[in-house]
């Protein structure tokens, strides 16, 4: 649910959060979010992979690390 995705991006670092929600949520581009955050768009991707394998693993009940 809404509220279940909402409970796990909550756990993210700001940053790691907003270029989630912009790529994958609300499907900015990598440029476009990179542009709004002030990131690069290597960090941007960094960032999105760090953050859905941290969420993976919240997901699963492992430690992501």
């Amino acid at each position: 649910s809404a509220l279940d995705l909402h409970k796990l991006l909550a756990k993210l670092p700001a940053k790691t959060r907003l270029a989630i929600q912009h790529v994958k949520l609300d499907g900015l581009s990598i440029a476009e979010t990179a542009a709004r955050s002030g990131m690069s768009e290597s960090a941007v991707k960094v960032s999105i992979h760090r953050g859905l394998k941290f969420l993976a693993a919240s997901i699963g009940g492992q430690r992501a690390g």
